[in-house]
Parts: structure tokens; C-alpha cells; sequence
């Protein structure tokens, strides 16, 4: 009766392990779509799930690993082949518990580190886009001081060629910040 009791037990365990393992592979797949943000919300909430699992299936394996060896009355010396079986399938549900956590932590890692990848492109973005902006803005703060010892302002060209130094000063830093894949 114990015996019996114990397999339809472990036999749930090796069902829950089996859709567990199904999701796992699901977060590794979302992971590596790239047509999809990175999830980190997924991969976290089955890592939950698997480390109150193995508090469910822990306790198991050292009772089941003594009805297995030791001498106890109740259970006959036949008996024990059966309960070292079920003794190997909660181990076998325990390893599979650890290797899923290993791959948990693995997609969660990665995860985070395409997150910082991609945050990390942004920022390159940003800091292209202010340094492109600071030019027109540096001349603009230069020859907006008021000040009549400018050489260029009596020119009368000198508007025009502060727009094309402004223009290609810009479109200097674009191609360069283009060629870094900055852009």
C-alpha cells in the first residue's frame, strides 16, 4: 500500500518535471527570438516554481533511500527492490530539478546581459545624436556673445560659411560615428 502510494506520488513528480522541462525550452526559445523583447519575467517566475518543487521532493529521498537499505520490520526483504526504485526516480526528479535551475539561471544571465546589450546601443545613440548637436550648438553660443571683434562678422560671407563649417562639421561627425555603427 505504501509503495503504491509513493509511485502515483513520484510518477506526478515526473509529469510535473516533464512540463516544467516543456517550459524551460519555451524561455530558452523566447530568449533567442529576436523578433520579441528580451522576457526576463517568464524565465524568473519558472525558477520559482522549481525551487518550490524541489522543497516538495526533497524530503522524499532520504525516507525512500532507507525503506530501500535498511532493515525495517514492516517492509519485507522482497519489497526493497521496489522502494529502490522509487528511491532512483526521486533522484532522478531531484537532477532533473537542479540541471532545469542551472538552465534557468543560464537564460536569466543571458537575458540580462542582451538587456545591457541593448541598452548599451541606445546610449551609443544618444551620445552620437549630442555630440552632432553640440557643433551647432558651440558656434551658435561662440557668435551669439554680442561681441564686434569677430572677424567673420564683418565678412560678407560670414554667415554662409558659418553654416557650411556648422553643416560639415556635422556631417563629419555622422559618417564618423556611422563608420563606429554608433548610428
Amino acid at each position: 500500500m505504501l509503495h503504491a502510494c509513493l509511485s502515483v506520488a513520484i510518477d506526478d513528480f515526473i509529469r510535473v518535471v516533464g512540463q516544467m522541462q516543456d517550459d524551460v525550452e519555451d524561455a530558452e526559445e523566447l530568449l533567442v527570438d529576436e523578433t520579441r523583447s528580451v522576457e526576463i519575467d517568464r524565465p524568473y517566475q519558472i525558477k520559482r516554481e522549481l525551487l518550490e518543487f524541489r522543497r516538495c521532493v526533497s524530503p522524499l529521498c532520504a525516507p525512500l533511500t532507507q525503506l530501500a537499505t535498511l532493515d525495517f520490520t514492516p517492509i519485507p526483504e522482497d519489497a526493497r527492490p521496489y522502494f529502490r526504485d522509487l528511491s532512483d526516480r526521486v533522484q532522478e526528479v531531484r537532477e532533473n530539478i537542479h540541471t532545469m535551475e542551472d538552465q534557468l539561471t543560464n537564460i536569466l544571465q543571458a537575458a540580462l546581459a542582451l538587456v545591457s546589450v541593448k541598452d548599451n546601443r541606445d546610449m551609443r545613440k544618444i551620445s552620437a545624436a549630442v555630440a552632432i548637436l553640440a557643433v551647432p550648438t558651440t558656434l551658435g553660443a561662440i557668435y551669439g556673445t554680442n561681441f564686434d571683434n569677430i572677424p567673420e562678422l564683418h565678412w560678407e560671407y560670414g554667415y554662409f560659411a558659418l553654416l557650411v563649417v556648422n553643416a560639415v562639421l556635422m556631417l563629419v561627425l555622422f559618417l564618423v560615428f556611422r563608420r563606429f555603427r554608433w548610428l
